[in-house]
This record gives C-alpha cells, structure tokens and sequence, in this order.
C-alpha cells in the first residue's frame, strides 16, 4: 500500500520541496511550489515505476489533490 508520506516525498524529491512546504491529503497539486505539467507527468512516471502501477489516464485527469492521488495509486 502506497501512503501519503510515500507519494509527499516523491513530490518533495522532483520539486525539490524542504520539509516546511506542507503536503497534506487534502492539498491540491497545482498550488504546490513548482508544479506544472511537466513535474506531473515526471511525478506520475516515478509513481509507477517505483510501484509497479498502471495509472488510467481518464482516472489521471480527474485527480486534484495529494489525497486523490494516494487512493488511486491504491486502487490501481
């Protein structure tokens, strides 16, 4: 099971985010520092990668915070 602590560090890592940038569940994705589309795709590719995850692009799109990210890595 991915956690949020998992997916915040991946987003930490390609953005280059220190610890005082707060990623909770509930944050949306383009007010992180940084975020554009090409961090999201470089995020999503890591994401599956590093966890074996076949991502839907239809469920991809409807994606809008940290939270919903998390649960659709865990339900893939």
């Amino acid at each position: 099971m991915v956690t949020h602590d998992d997916v915040a560090a991946l987003i930490r890592e390609f953005l280059s985010l220190g610890a005082q940038v707060e990623l909770s569940p509930d944050s949306p994705l383009e007010a992180v520092p940084g975020w554009d589309s090409l961090s999201w795709i470089n995020i999503l590719n890591a994401i599956q990668d590093r966890h074996h995850k076949d991502l839907p692009l239809d469920a991809v799109a409807r994606v809008r915070t940290l939270g919903d990210l998390v649960d659709l890595v865990n339900a893939t």
